[in-house]
This record gives structure tokens, C-alpha cells and sequence, in this order.
């Protein structure tokens, strides 16, 4: 071919690698293809390594603020959950005081007038209720009632009051149904 004329490579081109070169470094054209490979491999890792090495920063500053925020979330939680409690023990000592009224109420009424009124209660109320009674009263009230009302309230009572008496125990002690 004449010395002008180009003439088309069958190799293919090196791929484009920015190798740092140490000044005691071994002459790459005294290694063989394989060593030259390798070379070139662990020049790459170690621009890649450097590469991520740089972003650590960048991902400790992101978690940092993740934690950050997950922290206040957490802060905001336990005050909501602060202030949940307290309107729940609101809410259950107005309940309490109302369930208190209501007692006295059905206390100082005739036992024929509590039961039918109380009869028209819904049946967790009245259980509530009846529970709070001063024995005397709640059973000339049962005595005035429906036979089957005033026998499923009492079934329920006693029901309630075993449930009590276990809730003290060991839970061992609680029979399986």
C-alpha cells in the first residue's frame, strides 16, 4: 500500500481509559494481553471505587436527614398519642360522672318506675348501670323487670364480674374456652 493510502484496522479501538500512571509503575508495553487486561480492569475498579467513595458524603447527609425527620415524627407521635390519652380519660370520667347521675337517678326512683325505664336502655348502658346499683336497689329493680330481660342482665353480670375476678389472676389460672 502506498505510504499516503490509509488502510482499514481489523482491531477493534481501546476502549477510552483515563489510567493514573505511577511513576514506579511496570512499562505497559512490556506486559502481555492478559496482564495489560488486568491492568486496565483494576484501573477502572479503582475510578469506579473513587466515584463512589465521593457520593458517601452526599448519602450520609441524606440519612442524616432521614433520621432527622423520622425522629421528629416520632416526637410528634408521642405528643399526639399524649394528648389522645388524656381526651380518652376525659371522655371516660365524663362517662363515669354521667353513669354516676344515672345511677343515683334509677336510685332514688321506684323500683317499678326504674325497671321500665331502664328496660328501654340499650343493654350495654344497662349493664353499666345495673353493675353500679346498690345491690338492694338493682334487685328490687330485676324484681320488676321482664323475667327474661332481668335473667340475661344477671347472666351478663355475673359474666362480667368473673371476667373481673380472673383479670387478678394468673393467666394460667384462666380456663380455655
Amino acid at each position: 500500500a502506498p505510504e499516503n493510502q490509509v488502510v482499514p484496522s481489523t482491531q477493534k479501538p481501546a476502549a477510552s481509559v483515563s489510567v493514573k500512571v505511577n511513576a514506579n509503575a511496570v512499562d505497559p508495553t512490556l506486559l502481555t494481553p492478559e496482564q495489560f487486561k488486568t491492568l486496565l480492569e483494576l484501573a477502572n475498579r479503582r475510578n469506579s471505587l473513587d466515584t463512589r467513595e465521593k457520593g458517601i458524603p452526599a448519602q450520609q447527609a441524606t440519612l442524616k436527614a432521614i433520621e432527622d425527620r423520622i425522629q421528629n415524627e416520632s416526637e410528634t407521635l408521642q405528643k399526639t398519642e399524649m394528648e389522645l390519652s388524656k381526651i380518652w380519660e376525659s371522655m371516660g370520667n365524663k362517662e363515669n360522672e354521667n353513669i354516676g347521675r344515672l345511677v343515683k337517678m334509677s336510685e332514688n326512683m321506684k323500683p317499678k318506675e326504674a325497671a321500665g325505664v331502664l328496660e328501654r336502655l340499650d343493654f350495654p348502658v344497662l349493664l353499666d348501670l345495673m353493675e353500679k346499683i346498690k345491690p338492694a336497689k338493682a334487685s328490687a329493680i330485676l324484681s320488676n323487670m321482664e323475667p327474661e330481660k332481668a335473667g340475661y342482665l344477671m347472666s351478663k353480670l355475673a359474666e362480667r364480674k368473673k371476667i373481673e375476678n380472673m383479670a387478678g389472676k394468673d393467666k394460667t389460672d384462666i380456663p380455655s374456652a
